[in-house]
């Protein structure tokens, strides 16, 4: 909230009106010091310099110079929705005026990424708006900070442990002197690239893997790019980005949201916390030390490997002398991702 004098080059077609009249004006003559509104009636009013002794003479100020404006968040985020092919209604975040939710970036399929904007005046606010999507979404997402300068490589590496991203408002867009705005490239190929990374490249599988012929567990690797999404390698094939809710038993199909299996969270125990697991860490995942119930969720997890894979073999087998379950494919998490983010929040 500004006179227009304040806003410098912003384009004035992202602005609107507010209600009020400026009471102090900047020194248009680009001193440090300020003018005060004197009003001595309707259409008469005298701006002094603040500053003692004074750095300007008084002078007469017109009603337009004293108008206030706004920034025209409708205007601004529809602006950012159509440069990045995003949909949905911007709304502000519960109890946070300054972070919205600017809507989703959609991906294969029927699935879509969030979108955050936020106008943020200093680190600490960007510090405290990572933290906050990190912990609450569960999911990639964007983030846009309104002031690019305020953007630490620490923030950078907070989004990357959840496979997000943070660009700037610069990254989209140029503000010249002139108050016009011109499309960058370089945060949409950013967002594109992001996109492409993230979402599963393996959309139209059905309930198997397309695993090659004389594949044994040995030649299969499973890493996690997000707590939703797998990459996995079997030999000489390429990587194939795999969404969690196309591989059978890893999602509840009676649940609205398709929400993780036990199965699912104890593949990413193993991710995280093995590459072998044994009693103590089974127990802590499952709040039971019950060998029974723990050798279940393991038994369930490897038919669950067998039946997608198509491989006879066990996957994840007991080693008797030391009691631990020694998993004979490659079980991990990627270096940007770290699961215990979804593990502390897991109860069976």
């Amino acid at each position: 909230m500004a006179v227009r004098a304040a806003w410098g080059g912003f384009p004035e077609e992202l602005l609107r009106p507010a209600l009020e009249s400026a009471a102090v004006l900047p020194c248009e003559n680009g001193h440090a010091c300020q003018r005060v509104v004197i009003e001595h009636g309707p259409g008469d009013a005298v701006g002094i310099c603040m500053q003692q002794p004074p750095h300007c003479e008084a002078r007469p100020v017109r009603k337009d110079e004293r108008a206030i404006y706004l920034l025209d968040e409708k205007k601004l985020f529809s602006r950012i929705q159509k440069l990045v092919g995003m949909t949905g209604t911007p709304e502000q975040m519960p109890g946070e005026a300054w972070l919205w939710r600017l809507g989703s970036l959609p991906v294969n399929g029927d699935r879509s990424l969030p979108a955050f904007f936020i106008f943020a005046r200093n680190i600490p606010a960007v510090d405290v708006a990572i933290g906050r999507l990190v912990m609450a979404q569960r999911e990639c997402f964007l983030l846009i900070v309104s002031d690019g300068t305020l953007i630490r490589e620490a923030h950078r590496a907070t989004a990357q442990t959840c496979r997000s991203i943070i660009i700037a408002l610069d990254d989209l867009f140029a503000f010249g002197a002139d108050g016009r705005i011109s499309s960058r490239a370089a945060g949409p190929e950013a967002v594109l690239a992001w996109q492409e990374e993230v979402a599963p490249t393996a959309g139209t599988l059905e309930s198997k893997f397309p695993t090659p012929p004389e594949t044994t567990w040995k030649d299969v690797t499973v890493t996690f790019k997000s707590r939703d999404i797998i990459s996995v390698k079997c030999r000489a094939a390429p990587a194939v980005n795999i969404e969690r809710t196309h591989i059978p038993g890893m999602f509840d199909s009676a649940s609205a949201e398709k929400i993780p299996t036990d199965k699912w969270y104890l593949l990413m125990a193993f991710a995280a916390r093995g590459p072998t697991l044994g009693m103590d860490e089974l127990a802590k995942l499952f709040g039971s030390r019950k060998w029974p119930k723990m050798r279940k969720q393991k038994s369930d997890l490897s038919k669950a490997l067998r039946d997608f894979f198509q491989i006879e073999a066990e996957p994840l087998p007991l080693n008797k002398r030391t009691h631990r379950y020694e998993p004979i494919l490659v079980i991990r998490q990627d270096t940007n991702t770290d699961l215990e983010v979804w593990l502390r929040d897991f109860k069976a």
